[in-house]
């Protein structure tokens, strides 16, 4: 589930804040399939998806 978010984000003009709706959409999945996993789930994911959004995901319009 991780990569292929990865790869949607680095493939898809995804803006930030879609980006970030799919983040948070694999975490919950993350989290019913290995209840209180979220703080794992964090410490492993999430600077990898905020590198990957930072460098891949479009502006949100204003």
């Amino acid at each position: 589930m991780v990569d292929t978010a990865v790869l949607k984000i680095m493939n898809v003009r995804l803006t930030r804040q879609q980006a970030l709706d799919l983040v948070l959409r694999v975490r919950q999945l993350a989290c019913d399939l290995f209840p209180d996993a979220a703080s794992t789930f964090d410490l492993i994911y999430m600077s990898r998806f905020r590198r990957v959004i930072d460098e891949y995901a479009a502006p949100d319009p204003e």
